[in-house]
């Protein structure tokens, strides 16, 4: 396994758990993704898997290692995280910021170093944006500036990729190309990633594994085309749930007007 999380809770406070025993793993070459409405614990576990966030209990392992036996760096070696939101308020470039993600490899009084720079650039590239290399940050739109850190986890150079809603201000059709771009990089170099989605379609598309979280628990865990019917739908969205076969491929739509009462 690349990673593993056994028995994770989390809470804010003692009597209120955002995450309950909290278990799954990740293979190498794998997707998976962390899908439930808004405030159910998503973001929340990926900053808890990037040690952003302290487990009351529970532990996350990478390969054979404990996480909090890792050092800053050393975890960043392993694990590169885009957050939902990222602002700047110092122009940096978009070359300036993707570098940022080579830092976990710079000395401390070290510049970046040819290889580091090429990296950057290769990431900007995968992602679209390389007319916009000397832009500031700062001038870019909601969407731009959402590539632009794709870019950075990618020039990080993990083994895992935590991906907090990666598709988050990005229009119809980057939503597709970006994570088509995810998937075959992960594919063709043996990465894994978790990602987090409102999207049930796009899930179905490009995850090979789903886990749906309500209320901090997970409640299916699986393969995608085990987990991803109408009945675990109906329970995660609290809605009737519609699942249509269009030319092989599956699509997830919601019967309108027919949300289940609380």
């Amino acid at each position: 396994m690349k990673l593993k999380v056994k028995n994770l809770y989390f809470g804010y406070k003692k009597s209120f758990k955002v995450l309950k025993d909290i278990t799954f793993s990740l293979k190498q070459g794998e997707i998976f993704t962390l899908l439930g409405p808004n405030g159910s614990g998503k973001s929340t576990l990926l900053k808890c898997i990037n040690k952003l966030l302290k487990p009351q209990k529970g532990v996350v392992f990478i390969g054979d290692k404990n996480i909090n036996e890792l050092n800053e760096k050393e975890l960043a070696r392993e694990v590169s995280y885009l957050p939902q939101e990222h602002n700047s308020s110092f122009p940096y470039t978009v070359l300036d910021i993707v570098l940022m993600g080579r830092a976990p490899y710079i000395g401390l009084l070290s510049s970046p170093s040819k290889k580091d720079v090429m990296m950057a650039k290769k990431a900007i590239e995968t992602v679209g944006m390389t007319d916009l290399i000397n832009k500031p940050y700062t001038e870019l739109s909601g969407g731009q500036k959402k590539l632009v850190l794709i870019a950075r986890a990618l020039a990080q150079d993990a083994e895992i990729l935590l991906l907090d809603e990666p598709t988050n201000h990005l229009d119809f059709k980057n939503q597709y190309v970006i994570l088509s771009r995810i998937k075959k990089l992960i594919k063709n170099r043996g990465l894994s990633a978790i990602m987090t989605l409102h999207d049930s379609n796009l899930a179905m598309i490009f995850s090979d594994k789903v886990a749906m979280l309500k209320n901090g628990k997970i409640i299916a865990y699986g393969p995608v085309e085990e987990v991803m019917n109408e009945r675990n739908l109906k329970e995660l969205y609290e809605m009737e749930i519609e699942i249509f076969n269009i030319e092989n491929r599956m699509i997830v739509l919601p019967k309108l007007n027919t949300l289940t009462e609380r």
